[in-house]
């Protein structure tokens, strides 16, 4: 529809000529209004109107003169809302406004729901201020702004306000104020925009944001809020050094200031527990988790917030270590507290939920495990879109499911898929792309593409040793799949020395009976056996199950049943060609 034709049917006839002095469509910015083409007659009637509005509703005065100052023209309905849960009342906005609308110089709209301002009402309520009043009116707006913050973005029932708010948070203004509500307002649009799916996003600002706010120095409770939450999003993007960096100024300043107990504290100290665990050392890692979960817990009480992402960090850290029964329980508690304080599709519930069932997967109890993550990859894409980052992670937990519940061709299909966007959206060597990875290559293994495996498997392997390093546990898990797949291609030589070394350097790392451990310690048997070694076979056999069915995993573990099979063809003499055989896949786990 043309502008002229919106006038004269929505607006009808006196609006033409009212309007005729502004250049563009209503809808158009107002920097490309000269306010100088207004007749005075025009003028007069805004400014008698706007006088009698402010007498008459100097609340809904107040808010349009935030308005004029907005980046855009149009503001959501919801924004004039008085505290009625319903929302308001169009109808009594359009009687309120009723002489602006008849002069085309206000719209209400009900798809979307919103009010629209005309360029050149933007430009008169701005010159109703003095040159004194014009500073403190903007300072108004964006406290105004700061108002309609939920304070709750990780909450997707929040996402819709936050997404109305992004634009007018971007404006200079909004990051040079130093009013604290407008820099928490500023700090929640970054982790919006993190929790909503949009990382690059969320990166792009919390940089722009801080170049503005750190000149100022970072001892600020906002500037340390900001780089606690940067330090975070850059970890997510695979940017470890920069985001240990970030980390270790913020715990700094956060003991100076508060001192090792505070709330603050313990999340900053959590961010540098994260950054250890990401160099591999996780027992260390542990250790420090644990410790501040026992903190928070005497100092919070088990359900307060801090203290659940305590006890998620400390169940993501004890499954690293081969826990997965202590990951269990406290993933399972944190879940269900987190789904009935937080609501079941918050960014925080969700992510606990995935530990549960990535839990459940390390415990062998395959069926649960792919029940739990269908049903958690399908809400995530409801909720941040089918093709954004969570969802395609919770799709990689997915595939690795369907894998070891026996469902291989659809487990190829999904991780085909879900590598290739991983590729797009994170690159070719975030930790996330090469984890997806491995678990494809071991989907092409199990299809007999076994020198399309291969070459996954080696690409994987060595930029692992490149983002980590060789003996890191995430190299060594790709190193250990990758072997299977030597040998099965017949070069069980070369596979028995990854086998080894790797064995040796998970021992080294993480203990003779951690999972990762055993499941090596299988192929490795698998290896000697098919170079004719049976007596080497049933020796490391033997201790693998040993391990397997008394100290860890339990006698009815997948695991222990496949070292179990195997140990029973060896002790037998049976020639164990490599079909024969129960192979253990080694997935790399999420840090």
């Amino acid at each position: 529809m043309t502008d002229d034709a919106y006038r004269e049917i929505i607006l009808g006839e006196p609006t033409i000529k009212h309007s005729a002095h502004v250049s563009y469509s209503f809808s158009g910015d107002v920097g490309a209004t000269d306010v100088r083409m207004r007749d005075s007659d025009n003028a007069a009637v805004e400014w008698s109107w706007l006088g009698a509005l402010h007498a008459d509703h100097p609340d809904l005065y107040q808010m349009l003169q935030c308005c004029a100052f907005l980046r855009s023209s149009v503001a959501p309905l919801s924004w004039f809302a008085t505290g009625d849960s319903n929302g308001p009342d169009a109808k009594e906005l359009e009687v309120s406004l009723s002489a602006g609308i008849a002069q085309g110089v206000i719209r209400v709209d009900s798809r979307p729901a919103s009010i629209q301002l005309h360029p050149s009402l933007r430009a008169v309520l701005r010159d109703r201020l003095t040159a004194e009043e014009s500073a403190p009116a903007r300072g108004e707006t964006y406290r105004w702004l700061a108002d309609l913050d939920p304070a709750a973005p990780t909450s997707p029932e929040n996402w819709r306000r936050y997404r109305e708010l992004l634009p007018h948070g971007r404006v200079p203004g909004v990051l040079e104020s130093d009013d604290s509500r407008v820099r928490a307002l500023v700090v929640n649009l970054v982790r919006y925009l993190y929790f909503a799916g949009d990382q690059q996003g969320a990166a792009e600002f919390a940089d722009r944001v801080w170049e503005v706010w750190s000149a100022d120095g970072e001892t600020d409770a906002q500037v340390l809020d900001l780089a606690s939450v940067r330090g975070l999003i850059h970890w997510t993007l695979g940017r470890y050094a920069t985001a240990a960096e970030i980390n270790q100024a913020a715990l700094a300043t956060r003991r100076e200031m508060a001192g090792e107990q505070a709330r603050e504290t313990i999340v900053a100290r959590l961010r540098v527990a994260l950054d250890l665990r990401t160099q591999g050392a996780f027992i260390e890692a542990r250790k420090q988790n644990a410790a501040m979960h026992n903190d928070a817990v005497d100092l919070f009480g088990e359900n307060d917030p801090i203290t659940l992402q305590t006890a998620h960090d400390l169940a993501v850290v004890s499954r690293l270590c081969g826990d997965a029964h202590a990951a269990l329980e406290l993933d399972t508690r944190t879940s269900d507290v987190r789904s009935r304080v937080l609501g079941p599709d918050s960014s925080d519930t969700l992510n606990t939920r995935s530990g549960v069932h990535v839990d459940h997967g390390e415990l062998g109890y395959y069926s649960a495990a792919l029940d739990g993550h269908k049903a958690v990859a399908e809400r995530v894409a409801e909720l941040v879109g089918d093709e954004a980052p969570g969802t395609l992670l919770r799709r990689a937990y997915l595939a690795v499911a369907l894998r070891r519940a026996g469902e291989h061709e659809a487990a190829l299909a999904l991780s085909t898929r879900t590598y290739g966007l991983m590729e797009r959206v994170y690159g070719q060597d975030h930790p996330y792309t090469l984890a997806c990875g491995v678990g494809h290559a071991t989907d092409l293994r199990n299809d007999g593409r076994l020198d399309e495996s291969y070459a996954m498997g080696e690409r994987v392997r060595k930029a692992y040793g490149r983002v980590f390093t060789d003996e890191h546990p995430m190299t060594l898990a790709a190193t250990a799949n990758a072997a299977i797949t030597l040998r099965m291609r017949g070069d069980a030589e070369d596979a028995r020395k990854h086998n080894q070394l790797t064995f040796d350097r998970f021992i080294a790392t993480l203990g003779a009976e951690h999972p990762h451990a055993i499941a090596c310690a299988a192929n490795l048997a698998s290896d000697l056996a098919e170079l004719g070694d049976l007596d080497g076979a049933v020796r490391v056999g033997t201790e693998a199950h040993v391990r397997a069915e008394k100290n860890t995993l339990g006698s009815q573990h997948p695991t222990t049943l496949a070292v179990r099979a195997n140990l029973d063809l060896d002790r037998r003499g049976h020639e164990t060609q490599a079909r024969t055989r129960v192979n253990c896949d080694v997935d790399p786990l999420p840090l």
